[in-house]
Formats: C-alpha cells, structure tokens, sequence
C-alpha cells in the first residue's frame, strides 16, 4: 500500500501493533482504510499472501477493584478514619468487588466485532491489548477461549483416600459466557478468525533470572542479594535487563471462523498460537526464543499442570507396586 497515504496510529495499542507489524517484516498494511461494502473503517488492512487480513485493535482497560471500608451505621470511612476505627473497635470489613476477565474481553470482541461484521468475505481478526499489565500478559488461553467458547471448567476426578487423581484433569467449555450459541449449536461471530492477545514480553527479565545468582542454591541470602544487584548493574543496556522486551502476539484461532487465518503469518521468534486439534485446543506454534527460554526453565509452569503430572507420577508408582 502506498506509504502516502498511510495515516498515523494514536492509541497506545495501535501503535505497539504497528511496531509489531513492521518487526515481523509485514508492512504492507494500511491504517483506518477506506473499503467498498461498508462505511465502518477497521483499524488495520493488511495485505498477505494474495488475502486481505482486517484487524481491529482493542484496549482492555484495567479492572475497576471496588474496595471499600464499610460501617453498617455509618457512611464509608476514609483511610485514616478506617486505621482508627481498627485500633479502637477492633477492626472493620473490607469488601472488595471481584472481575471476571472473561467480562472485559466480551466487552471488546463485541465492540470490535461491530467494526468488522460486513467484512464477511475477508479474515477478520481482533487485536486485544490489556493496559493492566506492565509485564507479560495476564490473558491466558483459558480467558480468552472462555470468551469465545464459554468459561473454563475444570474436571479433576479424585481419589481422597489415596490422595491423587484417579485420571488426568481435563477443563471443558461450559455454556456459560461466551461467543457460541448453546441451545442451538451456532456459532456467533464467526467471520472472526481469530483473537489476537498483543504482548510486550519481557525477554530481559527472563533471561536474567534465569542465570542470576539468586538461582545458586550454594550462596547465602546474603551473597545472592549482592551478586544478583552487581550481575543487574552489568546486564544495562543488553538483552539481559529487565526492562527489555519484545512486543509479539498471541494468536487464537476460531474454531467455528468460516474463512481461517493463515498459519504461516505471525510466527515471530515470541509469538505463539493455539488452536483445536482432534478435537482439542492446544498450543500449535510457538516461536524459538520461547521454546529456549521453556527448555531453560525460565518461564515458570502453571502450578495445576504440576499437580497433575505429580498425580500421574504419583498413579504410575502405585500401580508398578501393586
């Protein structure tokens, strides 16, 4: 596309998107094009492979935490007030609002998605940016899909005589939530083939903790403290300071979209993908810097998944003894 005419993104997710675009070599793309068909104006028209991609950019804002101090008989009280009312009353309540973060990303496939549903003949794909977040992402594959196909349930079958699990868990979509019509079977919003989480991952953090003396077990608290503060002074201006980080994206792919994202676009050496396969959503891509940075176990392993494969270790053991 003609560079001329290409306008100037002005979010802060827009723009992150862009440098990722233009990172991963693919600058063929227009920012707010006008197309035929339609008058809405999607954020991003790129051009790839003989297809046309339109991508609308979405800011999740952070969620809006309710705290509050409260005296049945009488108004809120402010915090200095709170303090007092603890010493000389022997405390208070606090009550503090849960969010659902499947809530906040609804809000956004929806908004996004009334920018994008005369686009029936083209891929179309949502950008989400979630500006809570100043490290990795907090949005996992389990919110995301718990958006579009229904919250997460996890089944985790459990012997409490024995004391582990009789099978391996295994999570479900419920017909709670989500983009999918249950009573019916439909898909909704199935011209989206994709949900894009944008990520500005924090390589050097990382890297760094996964070599920093802190890992030594043979050091003291002490001489951990001080060689780790001397390796940090060291490590500026590398890709070993915390404050380094790549942006890349995290592609889920719509299991009922009519027309598919290609699987050879957006596959930057942090990028990862999910999608379904025999009949399951699971992980099918993920670049070479974060399969490095796994195999040195710098990424930390969900705490679930480790209770099952202790339980597995745990039945495989019984079963050699019995």
């Amino acid at each position: 596309m003609n560079d001329n005419k290409r306008k100037s993104p002005k979010t802060e997710s827009e723009k992150l998107f862009q440098r990722y675009l233009e990172s991963q070599e693919l600058r063929n793309f227009e920012y707010h094009p006008r197309l035929p068909g339609s008058n809405k104006r999607p954020d991003f028209c790129l051009k790839y492979a003989g297809k046309r991609i339109l991508l609308e950019v979405k800011e999740l804002d952070p969620p809006q935490p309710d705290p509050q101090v409260m005296d049945r008989n009488k108004a809120l009280l402010g915090k200095d007030e709170a303090r007092k009312a603890h010493a000389t009353r022997g405390g208070f309540k606090i009550c503090a609002r849960w969010t659902d973060p499947c809530l906040r990303i609804c809000t956004a496939i929806e908004e996004a998605w009334k920018q994008l549903r005369d686009f029936t003949n083209d891929i179309c794909c949502i950008a989400l940016y979630d500006t809570s977040t100043p490290g990795a992402t907090k949005l996992g594959p389990e919110d995301v899909y718990g958006a579009i196909l229904g919250r997460v349930r996890w089944f985790l079958p459990h012997d409490p005589q024995r004391g582990f699990l009789l099978e391996e868990s295994f999570p479900m979509f419920s017909p709670e939530g989500g983009e999918m019509r249950w009573e019916t079977g439909e898909p909704h919003k199935n011209n989206i083939s994709a949900i894009l989480v944008l990520d500005q991952f924090p390589v050097g953090e990382y890297r760094f903790f996964a070599t920093a003396p802190a890992r030594n077990p043979a050091l003291s608290s002490l001489e951990r403290a001080v060689r780790t503060h001397d390796a940090m002074k060291l490590s500026r201006g590398t890709q070993r300071h915390v404050s380094y980080k790549e942006v890349r994206v995290i592609v889920h792919e719509n299991p009922s979209a009519t027309r598919k994202l290609p699987r050879d676009i957006f596959c930057g050496p942090y990028d990862e993908r999910y999608g379904e396969h025999d009949g399951r959503i699971e992980r099918t891509f993920a670049g070479r810097e974060i399969r490095q940075l796994e195999a040195k176990g710098a990424i930390p392993k969900s705490p679930l998944l480790e209770i099952v494969r202790r339980s597995a270790r745990k039945r495989k053991a019984m079963s050699k003894n019995s």
